[in-house]
């Protein structure tokens, strides 16, 4: 996985608030996002990313619609399979 740089981000927004959803097709690749996400950014220590996907225990895949984010963190990122939908 990579990161686009600063230059090729949408100009007039707030890029460090909101919430992302990223599809991806398994359990294994959102091991690796979720990863690739926690490791390789600089912004890391200010993402709440989270895992959805159909093994997880319905208590889990709960916490994916809190909108209270922890303390410190600025955005929640959710890594999941099309359970989502």
């Amino acid at each position: 996985w990579s990161f686009a740089d600063a230059s090729s981000t949408p100009r007039g927004r707030n890029l460090k608030k909101g919430a992302i959803l990223i599809f991806l097709p398994g359990l294994g690749e959102i091991t690796q996002m979720m990863t690739a996400l926690q490791e390789q950014s600089s912004m890391s220590s200010k993402w709440w990313v989270l895992p959805l996907h159909a093994n997880l225990p319905p208590e889990d895949q709960q916490t994916c619609f809190q909108t209270t984010l922890p303390s410190g963190c600025t955005r929640k990122i959710i890594c999941s399979t099309n359970v989502a939908e």
